[in-house]
């Protein structure tokens, strides 16, 4: 026998969690991956829209902010070892 025995219920339910913690992550990157499709659809639309430069890149500047933002909040979770 080894040196660390985990009793079948324990692994059940660390497998169980996992599965869990996957499922999140798949559908937090699925909803990151629609919010990016659905920013860049705007960004396209005003800019083929609008003839005014500075609104176009107001709007940008805005989406670029909104992104920055999102990696700040991202990168203050703590990592889990």
């Amino acid at each position: 026998m080894g040196l660390i025995q985990v009793d079948k219920k324990q692994l059940e339910q660390m497998q169980k969690d996992m599965k869990s913690r996957q499922t999140m992550y798949m559908a937090e990157a699925k909803a990151r991956i629609a919010y990016q499709t659905a920013l860049a659809n705007i960004i396209q639309e005003v800019s083929d829209r609008c003839s005014d430069h500075r609104v176009v890149n107001d709007v940008v500047a805005m989406a670029l902010q909104c992104e920055q933002e999102a990696k700040l909040e991202l990168s203050a979770i703590p990592k889990r070892k």
